[in-house]
């Protein structure tokens, strides 16, 4: 079995959705192997780093599906470039939820209602759109999955370095495609 992570930017031009960068994920960190042993057995987990940086256990299921305006949980985005380590717990420098100088409003991070299946290929995708209404352009360079405990604790799943710029005035989408093909 191959599993795979995808990351897709795109945008919407003459009405139209147009595909602007899609490369590899490979940067799941610590904390997401941590979380799945809780979600997948519940067995509490000990000395999981947070995204402020403190020791918790995990005690409760996670999620990562937030409403818009959210920016504490679901696909994140940041400026930061220094490189991915296994010990990440946050991205490096998040973009605050916002519109003015330096933030973008987050929208709605949607989860489909099932998997598509190609062939031997079965996946699904997990998107964000972010729009710039800060005055100048944005340049993200570093996306990441936050999911929250039922608790309330935040933990990164994944940081991936992938550079996009965002105009002012216009909306960019997120996706996670995550296939698993036999």
């Amino acid at each position: 079995m191959n599993f795979k992570i995808d990351i897709i930017w795109s945008r919407k031009e003459n009405g139209l959705w147009v595909l602007e960068k899609q490369h590899q994920a490979n940067s799941l960190v610590k904390a997401y192997a941590q979380a799945m042993i809780y979600n997948l057995s519940v067995v509490n987990v000990a000395s999981a780093i947070d995204t402020g940086n403190t020791s918790r256990t995990i005690t409760s299921y996670t999620i990562m599906e937030a409403i818009a305006g959210e920016y504490l949980y679901g696909i994140v985005v940041g400026t930061g470039t220094n490189a991915v380590t296994i010990s990440d717990y946050k991205l490096q420098t998040r973009i605050a939820h916002g519109t003015g100088a330096g933030e973008l409003s987050y929208g709605a991070v949607v989860f489909p209602a099932n998997v598509t299946v190609s062939g031997s290929t079965c996946y699904f995708d997990v998107t964000r759109p972010f729009t710039n209404g800060s005055g100048s352009s944005i340049t993200i360079n570093e996306v990441g999955i936050y999911a929250k405990t039922s608790t309330g604790y935040y933990f990164c799943f994944d940081r991936t370095l992938s550079t996009v710029t965002i105009a002012d005035g216009e909306t960019k989408t997120a996706t996670y495609r995550l296939s698993f093909s036999v």
